[in-house]
């Protein structure tokens, strides 16, 4: 069964219940169905077909899920897009994908749309689906015969395309993972905060062009939840609506609670009396970061691990192994804990041989959740798998009890406020610059957003190291979370005798930036 069956199905049992909502609209089950089948109409009279790619250029809203299912009624696949990004970063998923069509919710993202849409004329048909459309699709009591038909015509199965979501790897161009109806399925039914009785519901916070966000949205409406959706972090605002709608279930990155505790008065004080469980990704959490969230918000901490590549969670530490890291074992709060049954996780060396436990190697992944491959790029689906794993890029060991550890990120990716950032990127701009002979970027410890990226140059002669002008520089060509803001300047960079540049040494050296340059 795909996930748009799924989710009608629930137009029969919980009608009149709360899909999902925003600052904007409640919206049931039974509106969502019929305002994705008139979605999926829609889409249809611009030709979107089974296999086709619909790209969405939108910010965290109820229309959200109404274009995903909408696109998976047609057989169609949800390009979820990264509306941060630049232009020009826009122009090359596009084209990669071979979008059929673009759709956006935002006024403030349609001129973007229209530009990435005039430069391809008849090739890129654009939808804006406003708030006026979106209200005037959930007034509709009945649903239309013509959808009906739609439905019918449908001959999309479980291992069909669903997702396709972007994600960069060691040569710094986005590949587009490809995720199935039955990937989720099966996230779903090892999900830790899958909904459990008919009052649950759940905050989405993180974007929805990510894993994270797109997950957990899915998650909720697999299993008849109901999504409340923010738009955007904001400390206060999500307290105000975890306190007021009763929330049971939210999903953060450490760097967020570390801002709610922070940030919002008298915290102590509001009433989270039925929050069940807040699951956390990304990194680790900090036995005091813990201790304080838990004293607040007194309710299970559970972390997930997981990437876009295998659609979400693949490994859990417990609510209970949080609690036995605090008793007596502070080193477990650092594991990103153990395989959900049916996954299999192992630590493979470079020559493809499985390591002993405590030994350090790449974490490799066998699980039905893993996707089928990156879109129209061999190669490179070839280089993540061997013999039936995927080879996560990050680097890590097993201890006796089976717990998985990850000490430190194969392609040097940085996490920075729950966004990843990939160093390569920043440093092909960075050498666009005449000023720049050299650069490489790593990531260093930033107490707001976990870390951020520190670019190390080597300035040619007759430049000075002008920061400013960097950080303008990047402006032009990068998403504002990846520019650095930090720059320091040396007279040459470490390399090994291949003449690769050694950027755990850097890490070392530079470790203490953060007390060093703002």
């Amino acid at each position: 069964m795909r996930i748009d069956e799924i989710t009608d199905l629930h137009l029969i049992t919980k009608p009149n219940y709360t899909a999902v909502s925003d600052k904007d609209f409640d919206i049931s089950y039974k509106a969502l169905t019929a305002a994705s089948d008139m979605a999926a109409a829609l889409l249809k009279n611009k030709g979107i077909k089974k296999g086709d790619r619909v790209a969405i250029l939108a910010k965290n809203s109820a229309a959200y899920p109404v274009i995903i299912i909408a696109a998976a009624k047609l057989g169609a696949v949800s390009v979820l897009l990264n509306h941060r990004l630049q232009e020009s970063e826009l122009d090359f998923i596009i084209d990669d994908c071979k979008a059929s069509l673009i759709v956006t919710t935002d006024k403030d993202l349609h001129d973007t749309a229209l530009n990435l849409q005039k430069r391809r004329k008849e090739d890129l048909h654009l939808v804006n689906i406003n708030r006026m459309q979106m209200k005037f699709w959930l007034d509709i009591e009945n649903i239309c015969q013509s959808d009906q038909l739609i439905k019918s015509e449908n001959t999309a199965t479980e291992s069909s395309d669903f997702l396709q979501l972007y994600t960069s790897g060691t040569t710094g161009r986005p590949k587009g993972a490809i995720l199935t109806h039955r990937n989720f399925k099966f996230i779903v039914n090892k999900s830790p905060d899958s909904p459990s009785d008919i009052d649950n519901n759940s905050l989405i916070i993180a974007p929805l062009f990510h894993i994270g966000g797109a997950g957990s949205l899915l998650i909720s409406l697999m299993t008849a939840g109901s999504a409340i959706i923010h738009e955007q972090f904001d400390p206060h605002q999500m307290i105000n609506t975890m306190e007021q709608r009763k929330l049971r279930n939210v999903f953060m990155v450490p760097t967020m609670i570390q801002a709610i505790l922070d940030n919002v008065p008298n915290i102590n004080t509001r009433n989270f009396s039925n929050l069940k469980q807040i699951t956390y990704g990304a990194s680790p959490i900090s036995e005091s970061l813990l201790r304080k969230a838990i004293s607040v918000f007194e309710c299970d901490f559970v972390q997930a691990y997981g990437m876009t590549e295998t659609s979400g969670a693949i490994s859990l530490l417990s609510a209970d192994d949080h609690l036995h890291a605090l008793d007596r074992n502070a080193k477990l709060l650092q594991s990103c804990g153990r395989p959900v049954d049916g996954v299999q996780m192992a630590i493979y060396n470079k020559n493809g041989e499985r390591l002993n436990k405590n030994e350090v190697g790449q974490i490799c992944v066998k699980s039905p959740s893993i996707m089928k491959g990156y879109w129209n790029n061999a190669d490179e689906t070839e280089a993540t798998f061997n013999d039936g794993w995927l080879l996560t890029g990050d680097i890590g060991y097993v201890d006796g009890s089976g717990y998985f550890y990850v000490v430190d990120r194969a392609k040097d990716m940085i996490i920075s406020g729950g966004e990843n950032v990939y160093p390569l990127e920043i440093e092909k701009v960075l050498l666009q610059h005449p000023a720049i002979a050299e650069v490489a970027v790593i990531g260093v410890h930033d107490s707001k957003y976990g870390e951020k990226p520190l670019a190390i140059c080597v300035i040619n002669k007759s430049f000075e190291l002008d920061s400013t002008a960097l950080i303008l520089h990047c402006r032009a060509l990068l998403a504002g979370y990846k520019i650095p803001r930090s720059y320091l300047q040396i007279d040459l960079l470490p390399r090994n005798a291949s003449g690769k540049v050694l950027k755990m040494e850097l890490k070392n050296r530079y470790k203490d930036m953060e007390s060093i340059t703002s």
